[in-house]
């Protein structure tokens, strides 16, 4: 699947569109779109009526406005770096006030972006893999268990969630770099409905890591 920075294309498109007073209105029109024409089926489902915030089936909606050919696993990805509460709703705020910041740091972790912001977000999202591999047994724990529910495959907001519950007083910054590490690195098509979670572990190198430990561990014995 092709790795784009949706969010600049959407950022983009939404400056051709006007202001921010534009963009809730874009909100309402999506929801009540996607109230009277139906749900598709989609890994997170979704549903309910109009109240201001998209939930993950309106978002691909309006996401697809902007950029026809979106991808149930882009609009996943945008959801969960943009959604900083959590509960898989987006509203005008959450939009205004992250999108910018999504924007860059996928174009960091891309290879693009100001040369000093790249060496230190490469340095700390390192830092932050090499953690995670520490703590192989929970994450792969984790990350099993939301597999388990969906048929092999994770969500991008298994991966927020699970990060979250690693490093609690992670930024919001680092979660999204982490999530656009995997998203740019994962091996993934546009039909999967998810993160299969063995291209996960392998982003990861949580197997990698795994088998040079047990190997440490018999030549120690």
């Amino acid at each position: 699947m092709e790795k784009r920075n949706v969010f600049g294309l959407f950022r983009m498109w939404l400056k051709r569109q006007g202001s921010q007073a534009t963009l809730q209105a874009l909100i309402q029109q999506t929801e009540t779109e996607a109230s009277t024409s139906g749900k598709g089926q989609s890994i997170s489902g979704g549903g309910g009526s109009p109240d201001g915030t998209l939930d993950l089936y309106e978002l691909q909606q309006l996401l697809r406005k902007a950029i026809p050919d979106c991808s149930s696993l882009e609009a996943q990805m945008f959801m969960a770096m943009v959604d900083v509460n959590g509960d898989e709703k987006l509203n005008l705020q959450e939009l205004d006030a992250n999108l910018s910041d999504c924007r860059e740091i996928d174009s960091i972790v891309s290879g693009a972006g100001e040369p000093e912001k790249r060496k230190q977000l490469e340095a700390e999202l390192a830092s932050k893999v090499q953690t995670l591999r520490t703590k192989s047994g929970q994450l792969t724990e984790a990350l099993q268990s939301a597999a388990n529910k969906r048929g092999g495959y994770v969500t991008f907001q298994d991966l927020s969630a699970t990060f979250q519950d690693i490093f609690t007083d992670i930024t919001p910054e680092s979660k999204r770099m982490l999530i656009t590490h995997v998203a740019r690195t994962a091996n993934v098509s546009a039909a999967d409905l998810g993160l299969p979670v063995t291209e996960v572990q392998k982003v990861l190198g949580l197997k990698l890591y795994e088998a040079a430990k047990i190997k440490t561990m018999i030549c120690d014995s």
